[in-house]
């Protein structure tokens, strides 16, 4: 049950991140202190944590009521960030999608415990035909590297009259475990210099050092003089997007990883390998004579979902046909249905990772979907992050010959796994999925993330992999996780160890 560890990861994210330590800003500051309700919300989660809750080994109403209980933490989290996060800047929070307005005002806060510049998602409502002058600016007024998506709707609420609903990605300069205030600005369509402001705002940072006149807010010229462009910036063809750190090229081979700081390259042979699963929701089992199915080749050139110069996105689809379910006697998988997955690489200003979004509607039955990466690293042991610690692992487990139960080749992992040696390194992260499997080739070692178990036993008493039942027979339909899903994964590859590497901060932003 992926998805529960997806919800899991989601809210824990929530508390630890933005709720605790934003209310402890406004406690700090002499405001209002919410422990009381904080901690209700945490005794909501850790109900959630009892071993077979959380490892989805319980019946199928078990899960639903934990489904609800994220849903109260994620309500209460979310609704003491903003509020916590509104007095901090002196302000209130929005309630409802306010009005179409030509200058709104936000604040952004950077749960991280040092400066950053990071890649802001905001989606604004405008009156129609100011979409395209959107800005952003700082609290000094300097615009700030800007990237929009303009739509025209109905208003919210209404039918009467259009307005210009606009996704916003910004990049932002943030202090340490601090708030970004910013101003949002419109410039009429034809007034506006360009379609969207890039660079650094170095022009205007200059500028201001100088103690020149700034232009006014929101001017065409104030959006011009983000316009220059910097390295930083994401630059996006047909084919490939790059910015100072990463050069992705996606062929018909599929994706290739430049590290541009050292030249490596990492052919990635990025493929979806799906095999029959014959366990239950404890134990994968596999079933005897099963050929995995891999989709290893895109089924056409990518498709530019972003072009830059804040987010650059390349859009592939790998076709998928896997047999639809075991047969009943359990000997052999039966049917086929198609299960195309949609793979969305981003690339983010001045990120070191390739943030890798994975999309598709489960119809199979009784299966294991892993997407495989091809890390192009030697070595004999991996790193995988888990609770408070790193753990150093052999590639392969032991045999355990003559163990009552042999070790199986998959491990746990908490957001991450990486193969190192010498100077090159490359790390899979990923937001709430929690198995791997290391898969030595003569290329180096392969990186396999489990996307997906899907099951309709609570426990079963003839697996291959284990020698007896773990827990009472039950059906669990819902274990079979039919439906849509979504993925959310990021790759990097760094030079030398991987705790005197970026790694680290790139991971604790990735998962943040």
């Amino acid at each position: 049950r992926a998805y529960i560890k997806q919800a899991n990861d989601r809210a824990q994210q929530l508390l630890e991140r933005y709720a605790e330590p934003l209310v402890a800003l406004v406690r700090a500051a002499g405001g209002y202190d919410a422990a009381a309700i904080l901690e209700q919300a945490w005794k909501l989660l850790i109900k959630n944590h009892f071993h077979d809750s959380i490892c989805g080994c319980s019946v199928d109403p078990v899960h639903r009521e934990m489904m609800t209980r994220f849903a109260s933490v994620t309500q209460i989290g979310e609704t003491e960030a903003r509020l916590a996060l509104a007095r901090l800047v002196g302000g209130t929070p929005a309630g409802v999608v306010p009005e179409p307005a030509l200058e709104s005002a936000m604040a952004v806060f950077n749960p991280l415990p040092y400066a950053r510049e990071t890649v802001v998602y905001h989606t604004v409502h405008v009156p129609a035909g100011f979409g395209a002058g959107v800005a952003v600016l700082d609290a000094d007024g300097r615009p700030l590297p800007v990237q929009r998506e303009v739509e025209t709707v109905f208003a919210p609420g209404r039918s009467d009259r259009m307005v210009d609903r606009v996704t916003i990605m910004c990049a932002v300069p943030m202090p340490g475990l601090g708030v970004a205030p910013l101003r949002v600005v419109a410039a009429a369509e034809a007034h506006a210099a360009v379609p969207a402001a890039t660079g650094d705002g170095a022009q205007a940072e200059a500028a201001a050092a100088s103690g020149a006149e700034q232009p006014a807010a929101g001017s065409a010229s104030a959006a011009a003089s983000a316009a220059a462009g910097s390295d930083r910036d994401v630059r996006v063809d047909a084919q490939s997007l790059e910015n100072e750190h990463l050069r992705l090229e996606v062929g018909p081979d599929g994706p290739v990883l430049i590290d541009r700081a050292s030249g490596r390259r990492h052919a990635l042979r990025l493929r979806f390998e799906d095999t029959a699963d014959a366990g239950d929701s404890y134990d994968f089992s596999p079933l005897a004579g099963d050929v995995p199915i891999v989709a290893d080749r895109p089924a056409s050139p990518p498709r530019v979902v972003r072009s830059g110069p804040v987010v650059g996105s390349l859009a592939v689809v790998y076709p998928l046909t896997v047999p639809a379910r075991l047969s009943a006697d359990r000997t052999r998988r039966e049917g086929w249905v198609e299960m195309p997955v949609d793979v969305v690489f981003t690339l983010e200003r001045g990120a070191r990772a390739l943030q890798v979004t994975v999309r598709l509607n489960n119809a199979a039955e009784d299966h294991r979907l892993r997407l495989v990466v091809s890390s192009g690293v030697q070595s004999d042991h991996v790193w995988a992050g888990d609770s408070f610690v790193w753990l150093r692992r052999p590639v392969r487990p032991p045999k355990g010959d003559g163990w009552y139960q042999k070790p199986q080749p998959t491990a746990p992992m908490r957001h991450v796994v990486a193969v190192s040696e010498g100077q090159a390194g490359f790390a899979v992260m990923a937001r709430g999925l929690k198995e791997y499997e290391a898969i030595p080739t003569g290329a180096g070692v392969d990186l396999a993330v489990t996307l997906l178990r899907c099951v309709g036993w609570l426990s079963r008493d003839d697996l291959l992999s284990r020698p007896e039942g773990a827990g009472p027979s039950l059906p669990v339909p819902e274990a079979q996780c039919l439906g849509p899903h979504r993925f959310e994964l990021a790759l990097m590859p760094f030079s030398g160890p991987y705790w005197q590497s970026p790694l680290l901060e790139e991971l604790d932003a990735f998962v943040t």
